[in-house]
C-alpha cells in the first residue's frame, strides 16, 4: 500500500472531530467506517479488534443495522450492546444523512481548526524557533536542524562506525571534535563568537556550547529587528563553521577568522537588505552598519506605479 494512502485512511479516525453526522435515515452513514457514534468509527474501536465481521457486514449502513441486519454478529462483543442501545434510541426520518463542518466561524470554515485536527504533532523543542523562522537562510536551517539534533557527522560519531587516523578538530587540532567542541569551546569557534557578540552589542557568549544555546533563547523572542538578525547571525556562524570545517577536511584550504567572519557578514547583509520591516532607530543603525548594510536604502522604501 502507498505511503500517501496509509497517510489517508490513518485521517479517518480524526474525522470525527471535523464532521457532525446527523443521522436521517440511516443509508448514507456507514455502520462501521464512520463516526456517527462518540465521534469515533467503531472500526477503530480496541473493543472491537478481535470482532470477525462477516464481509456483506462490511458495508453495511447505519439503516441496516436499524433494520435488525447482522445485529447479532455485533452483540457478541460487550461494546456492540451498548451501540445497539443507542441506535434503538434513535428516530430514523426519510431525510438524507447530513454531514456538516464543525469547524466554522461566522459561517465559514476554518482551515486553522481543521489542520490543527489532521496534523502529526511532535514533541515541542526549543530551538524550533532558529531552525523554522523566515529570517534564516533556507540552506543554512538543515545544518542547524542536524546539528541540535545531534546527527551532524563530526569525528567523534566517525569514530563509532570506522576507525580514522586523527579525530581531532581540524580547526583548532586540539581536543576530539564533537558538536560540544566544534560550536563552543573550539579556539577558532571562540574567535568569531567574540566578534558576534561584540557586533551584536551583547555580553560575552560562553565556550560551552549548552550554555550558548540557552543565552540564544534569550535575545531570539519575537519578531522584532534586533531578534531577527540575531537568528540570522546565529545559524550563518554555524553553518559557516561547518562549511570551514569540511574545506579544511576535503579540500585542505585554510582560511583565518577574518575570511569566515566576512563571508559570515556578506550572507547576514545580503539577506537584510531583502527584509521590509526596518525600523528607524539609533540601535537599528548600529546593526546594518555591522552588517555592511547600507541604513538610508532600506528604510526608505518607495512605492512605484505600474504603468
Amino acid at each position: 500500500m502507498a505511503w500517501s494512502l496509509k497517510k489517508i485512511l490513518k485521517l479517518k479516525n480524526n474525522i470525527g472531530s471535523i464532521f457532525d453526522i446527523r443521522i436521517g435515515d440511516g443509508r448514507g452513514t456507514l455502520f462501521w467506517h464512520d463516526p456517527w457514534f462518540e465521534n469515533k468509527p467503531l472500526i477503530s474501536r480496541d473493543k472491537f479488534r478481535g470482532l470477525r465481521i462477516r464481509r456483506d457486514c462490511v458495508a453495511a449502513t447505519v439503516h441496516d443495522i436499524h433494520s435488525r441486519l447482522w445485529v447479532l454478529t455485533i452483540t457478541w462483543v460487550l461494546e456492540g450492546k451498548r451501540v445497539i442501545d443507542h441506535l434503538s434510541g434513535l428516530n430514523l426520518c426519510d431525510k438524507a444523512d447530513g454531514h456538516l463542518w464543525k469547524a466554522k466561524e461566522n459561517e465559514k470554515i476554518k482551515s486553522s481548526a481543521i489542520w490543527n485536527i489532521i496534523r502529526e504533532r511532535g514533541q515541542f523543542v526549543s530551538w524550533a524557533s532558529f531552525v523554522w523562522s523566515s529570517k534564516v537562510i533556507l540552506r543554512h536551517r538543515f545544518i542547524l536542524w542536524l546539528v541540535f539534533r545531534r546527527r551532524l557527522n563530526t569525528r567523534d560519531r566517525i569514530l563509532a562506525y570506522m576507525d580514522i587516523p586523527d579525530a581531532s578538530c581540524v580547526l583548532c587540532s586540539g581536543s576530539l571534535e564533537s558538536i560540544n567542541h566544534l560550536f563552543g569551546s573550539c579556539s577558532f569557534a571562540k574567535s568569531i563568537w567574540k566578534l558576534f557578540s561584540l557586533a551584536m552589542g551583547i555580553g560575552s557568549l560562553s565556550e560551552s556550547w549548552d550554555e550558548i544555546i540557552i543565552s540564544a533563547h534569550t535575545f531570539d523572542k519575537g519578531n522584532k529587528f534586533r531578534a531577527n538578525v540575531f537568528k540570522c547571525e546565529f545559524v550563518d556562524i554555524i553553518y559557516h563553521l561547518w562549511a570551514e570545517r569540511n574545506a579544511r577536511v576535503f579540500g585542505r584550504v585554510h582560511r583565518n577568522v577574518n575570511h569566515v567572519w566576512s563571508d559570515i557578514v556578506f550572507d547576514c547583509g545580503a539577506l537584510i537588505k531583502m527584509w521590509r520591516r526596518i525600523p528607524k532607530g539609533g540601535r537599528d543603525w548600529v546593526l546594518c552598519h555591522e552588517w555592511k548594510v547600507n541604513y538610508d536604502e532600506v528604510t526608505s522604501f518607495k512605492c512605484f506605479k505600474v504603468i
